[in-house]
């Protein structure tokens, strides 16, 4: 239930990151990941102003130090050197994200910024557009596993303490 509702906010986060002109959205913006996982990220990029913009570049954030981005390689082969004025790609690979094994963050929702540069020619490096997207990690299955182990020994110990406490002062018959 925890990771729905952290997943409800990343997509409120999400949701407020459009800006004008050239707007990027995310196909799945948060996803989750366990340790050793690649994600990919893909989306729609459309240009919303009348002029032919180029894209020739972008800029990759994402908190914490278990991922490691590549967006090289998506950029080059997927996202197009123009767009034109009211046009849109397809869904398109952007970016992947690889998810370190074993985690060394604490469990939680990571988010980053993809932004977009470009402008009137193949030389302009200005912020055509951003979006964010999160990712939320979850423990290594041992170490989910151990924590699960923990509280039903603690449990069980509840139980035959609060058991043995009870035959000790409990009422007694009498003859």
């Amino acid at each position: 239930m925890k990771n729905y509702v952290l997943m409800g906010m990343a997509a409120l986060f999400l949701a407020a990151s459009a800006q004008a002109g050239v707007v990027i959205e995310f196909q799945f913006g948060g996803q989750m990941a366990d340790a050793g996982d690649l994600l990919s990220f893909t989306g729609k990029i459309t240009n919303q102003s009348p002029e032919v913009v180029y894209l020739n570049g972008f800029n990759l954030n994402l908190a914490g130090n278990d991922f490691t981005t590549d967006g090289l390689t998506n950029f080059f082969d997927n996202v197009p050197v123009s767009l034109a004025g009211g046009a849109s790609t397809s869904n398109i690979a952007l970016f992947s994200v690889a998810v370190a094994s074993p985690l060394t963050d604490a469990r939680g929702v990571f988010y980053g910024t993809w932004s977009l540069a470009g402008g009137i020619d193949g030389d302009a490096q200005e912020l055509l557009g951003s979006a964010n997207f999160a990712v939320a990690t979850a423990p290594e299955p041992s170490t989910l596993a151990t924590l699960v182990l923990a509280a039903a020994g603690f449990c069980c110990r509840s139980l035959y303490r609060r058991r043995g406490s009870r035959s000790l002062t409990g009422p007694t018959r009498s003859s």
